[in-house]
């Protein structure tokens, strides 16, 4: 924000693969839009024009180091992240290996698209095994719930 760009107008979540490649020319030592906005993903519904000129802004170095800071403790919290993740699915599976297996394969799933925030682990599979119901069935339930 204190470097007045506008690129969480002109993408869906800074957080995908085009904010985040875009975020880290910038703690690169990008300055040019229009090369920034070179960094744009395939699937990304703005134009390349249009996000060069959400990225005309001020990349004084005062901002560019909180930019930096921030970028960095991103990167530390997803690290973190997929520790937990991986602890929790150790700890499910020793569970789901103590009991019984259910009768039937585990359903298909409800949802076809990729969900936000989901479990790096098979949070499905491993209940399902453990409870033998598939609970993301269940309207309002998915796998980040699960979790």
């Amino acid at each position: 924000m204190e470097m007045n760009l506008q690129l969480h107008h002109v993408v869906s979540g800074i957080t995908g693969v085009t904010g985040m490649q875009i975020i880290r020319a910038i703690v690169g030592g990008e300055r040019n839009p229009d090369i920034l906005a070179a960094n744009r993903d395939l699937r990304c519904r703005s134009s390349a024009e249009i996000i060069s000129a959400a990225l005309r802004g001020n990349y004084r170095d005062e901002h560019v180091f909180a930019l930096t800071q921030a970028l960095e403790l991103y990167d530390i919290y997803q690290q973190r992240i997929v520790a937990c993740d991986r602890h929790m699915e150790g700890l499910l599976l020793l569970l789901s290996h103590r009991s019984a297996k259910p009768a039937a394969d585990l359903p298909k799933p409800r949802t076809k698209t990729k969900q936000v925030s989901v479990p790096s682990l098979d949070v499905r599979g491993i209940l399902y095994r453990l409870l033998g119901v598939d609970l993301t069935q269940i309207h309002g339930i998915g796998s980040q719930a699960c979790g």
